[in-house]
């Protein structure tokens, strides 16, 4: 009997490629700042939807794992 499942994978979704850092602040003590830095071509209008999808997912993750106090997008 087959279940109809496949496997799936957050990176099918997008070829961009996504970066993490994380360092002190030098300002506020005990703040910690991430970086999420992307690289890659956005597609084009809808064609970047799921570019979008993918973006926000490994940001969320991030923030998630790391819980930074504060974030730049690069």
């Amino acid at each position: 009997m087959k279940s109809g499942f496949r496997e799936v994978r957050l990176s099918e979704l997008s070829d961009i490629q996504v970066e993490y850092f994380i360092g002190p602040s030098k300002t506020v003590e005990y703040c910690d700042i991430m970086i999420i830095k992307y690289s890659g071509e956005y597609g084009f209008g809808s064609a970047g939807n799921s570019d979008a999808v993918y973006m926000k997912a490994m940001g969320r993750a991030a923030l998630e794992a790391w819980e930074p106090d504060a974030v730049i997008l690069d």
